[in-house]
């Protein structure tokens, strides 16, 4: 199968994953505006979804191959960029329901450093989770199909925690606070992906490299 969208077989499976993992990732910046309290830890709310995000992105890599997931990961970035620029804009019109404007600032509304952090933080780690992935096959071929997601999340999931927390943070709070948090939503972002990882088994395995 060529790395080509046009050769790719549009099952339901692929479908399913890509916009799957398109409303994930638009979603996260979403939920990035809230900040968590989870046992004494101050985490992003995005957090609960992001490693969803990144195994989903592994069974997509699997089903249409390395150069095609690449596209997918720009294409989404730019598709979330555009949706946080029209929240900031929409939460900058007045409202012309009384009392609605203040409901949608609170709910809905973000700086740009946020929205910033967040944008910058998926798309870095999510592209280095697909070279990651694909070093990884390359490797292994189509042994331990498992490894690959535990092996390419490692670094995934501590740069989207430490690129977000960093960009988001600094100069706001002491640097021992945003390196906790940094720690601290590293292991539990990584222990959920773990938990997704049976997801990559949804598809039969392909060529190497394909």
């Amino acid at each position: 199968m060529k790395n080509n969208l046009r050769n790719v077989k549009m099952s339901w499976l692929v479908i399913t994953a890509i916009v799957s993992y398109a409303i994930i990732a638009i979603s996260t910046d979403m939920f990035a505006n809230k900040m968590l309290d989870i046992c004494g830890l101050t985490l992003a709310g995005g957090i609960l979804m992001i490693p969803f995000s990144f195994t989903i992105r592994d069974l997509i890599h699997k089903l249409i191959g390395f150069d095609n997931v690449k596209k997918v990961v720009w294409i989404t970035a730019i598709v979330n960029l555009l949706i946080a620029a029209l929240l900031i804009v929409l939460d900058l019109i007045p409202s012309a329901v009384p009392g609605q404007q203040e409901a949608w600032h609170a709910v809905m509304g973000a700086s740009w450093r946020v929205i910033i952090a967040s944008f910058i933080a998926q798309l870095v780690s999510d592209l280095g989770n697909t070279y990651v992935y694909q070093w990884v096959w390359n490797k292994l071929g189509k042994k331990h199909i498992w490894l690959r997601t535990v092996i390419s999340n490692i670094p995934a999931t501590f740069l989207d925690s430490a690129l977000f927390s960093y960009i988001a943070f600094w100069g706001v709070l002491e640097p021992s606070i945003i390196w906790a948090s940094v720690v601290s939503a590293f292991i539990v972002k990584y222990a959920l992906s773990l938990i997704a990882t049976p997801l990559t088994y949804l598809s039969e395995e392909k060529k190497e490299g394909e």
